[in-house]
């Protein structure tokens, strides 16, 4: 199956859950990351239940900190 993560086509031998695509894509702290699937914002609690489907749209947004001078 093909789907694009953000923004690149990823093929896929297998069907997986967010939480194991996270895992493939490497992702050291995945309690750091929103996944939005389809344009719509998943919730975290549901990581390891929504299977990924062929021709999703995945989008993996890092949120980062920022400092004063």
């Amino acid at each position: 199956m093909i789907i694009k993560v953000n923004g690149k086509d990823v093929n896929l031998d297998n069907e997986v859950t967010i939480r194991e695509l996270l895992v493939l894509h490497n992702i050291v702290r995945p309690d750091y990351v929103i996944v939005q699937v389809n344009d719509k914002l998943l919730e975290q609690d549901r990581y390891n239940q929504v299977m990924v489907k062929d021709h999703d749209t995945i989008e993996f947004l890092f949120f980062t900190g920022g400092g004063s001078f």
